[in-house]
């Protein structure tokens, strides 16, 4: 609207003023409708691009910007700029929060209606950058409604600026999420997220995640360089504010919607998601905060362990050798029993053989004597498959030798009858002289 259609409203009374403008509660003259009038004095030029911007994400967004959660604008003045906006009766989220300390679960409850109000703006694709209580406005009947919208962005831009047209940083120092403070460009819902942990933190606690909040600069030291404070309250309310200003954005919550149900399991005293994976993400803290000492216990394991492997190699080194000696001396023990039993085999053969020379000489009784030895040696075998080869042999000679001696001491047998006879000796015995 412009200046001169402010006169269609008749103002009741301011609403609050900061530095740079002022709001009213108004009510349109014709309807009768309730108004609230933000006016950005145009002399500041970074208020009023806050202001110019928040109306251009409120018609980027579109009519699904408008669920119960965020005030809508009605009307615009061109040069100073007045937004109009739907009057939501209410207070700010913390207000009397000190006095109702003992009612938890109430405090709980506005928490979680924040953390409702804000996954409806995630939904719509909008990053606030700037939560706070004072940008929340609790009504009589519990619900939480976002009012200001000067330095939100649709999510698909959020990492377009972090700095203002002056170089300070976006956002609430006391909720200011580390990579905000850093001034890292990519800045996504996790950062409201963070906000929000902060607000409950506040609200439940009257405390803060980090110390020196009276130090802006200290304040802000903490939040990029040291995990957040325990709160002054055990349970899981204090497990969710923990897991909601986790100082790596991928520890927090997913979306403000899956922060909101664990509040609600809380207040039910259901178990809550933040539970899983805590031991996981305090090792870890703990191994960022001792990383020092652990580096150098770790590079003390790694020697030791170097060490370690240099000893074993040793050792396996001189059980190979070992095993090295006890196979060469088994295969000199398996060449020196094969040489042997060589040397006997020819020693046996030799026997045999003294058997035919004796025999043919007509030396029977050497050739007995051969025979008995070659029987002798034959026995001592344990190879089985030799002793079965020289036994064949020896048997061979001795028959033909028995034959003979038969032939000798009994002249009137038949030609055939000492083959008979021998076959038969051979059949009750294999022994040289049985």
């Amino acid at each position: 609207m412009s200046s001169h259609t402010l006169d269609q409203y008749d103002v009741k009374e301011e609403l609050g003023r900061g530095a740079s403008g002022v709001v009213r509660f108004a009510v349109h003259k014709e309807t009768g409708r309730r108004v609230a009038i933000k006016t950005v004095r145009s002399i500041d030029a970074q208020e009023h691009g806050r202001a110019m911007r928040e109306i251009k994400i409120r018609l980027e967004a579109g009519p699904e910007l408008v669920p119960e959660h965020i005030a809508t604008i009605q009307d615009e003045d061109g040069q100073r700029v007045h937004i109009v906006m739907e009057y939501i009766e209410g207070v700010r989220l913390d207000t009397d929060a000190d006095a109702q300390l003992h009612k938890l679960k109430d405090l709980a409850k506005r928490w979680l209606r924040a953390c409702e109000a804000v996954q409806s703006l995630h939904e719509r694709g909008v990053v606030h950058r700037d939560l706070k209580p004072s940008n929340f406005c609790l009504t009589p009947e519990g619900s939480v409604w976002i009012l200001d919208l000067g330095t939100a962005r649709m999510e698909s831009a959020a990492n377009v600026e972090t700095l203002t047209e002056s170089g300070q940083l976006v956002g609430t120092v006391l909720y200011m999420s580390p990579e905000q403070a850093r001034g890292e460009r990519d800045i996504t819902t996790a950062t409201d997220i963070y906000a929000l942990g902060v607000v409950g933190y506040q609200l439940l606690t009257q405390s803060w995640p980090h110390p020196n909040s009276h130090e802006p600069k200290a304040y802000l030291a903490h939040t990029v360089n040291s995990e957040p404070l325990s709160p002054p309250l055990r349970g899981d309310f204090a497990r969710i504010m923990l897991r909601a200003v986790a100082r790596n954005p991928k520890d927090r919550y997913d979306s403000a919607g899956a922060m909101a149900r664990d509040i609600q399991a809380a207040i039910d005293g259901r178990p809550i998601e933040a539970r899983r994976g805590e031991a996981w993400r305090q090792a870890r803290r703990a191994l960022v905060r001792h990383r020092m000492a652990i580096a150098a216990l770790l590079v003390l394991a790694l020697a030791t362990l170097s060490i370690q492997q240099i000893r074993l190699a040793d050792r396996q080194r001189e059980l190979a050798a070992q095993q090295l000696q006890i196979a060469e001396m088994e295969v000199a023990k398996r060449e020196a029993i094969e040489e042997e039993k060589r040397n006997l085999q020819l020693i046996v053969r030799g026997a045999i053989s003294d058997i035919r020379e004796n025999f043919e000489a007509s030396r029977l009784a050497d050739a007995v004597g051969s025979a008995r030895l070659a029987a002798i040696l034959t026995e001592g075998f344990s190879d089985e498959d030799t002793k079965r080869e020289l036994t064949e042999e020896l048997l061979q000679n001795r028959s033909i030798l028995m034959q003979e001696i038969v032939r000798l001491a009994y002249p009137e047998l038949d030609a055939s009858a000492p083959s008979e006879i021998v076959t038969d000796l051979n059949r009750r015995t294999t022994e040289v002289g049985s």
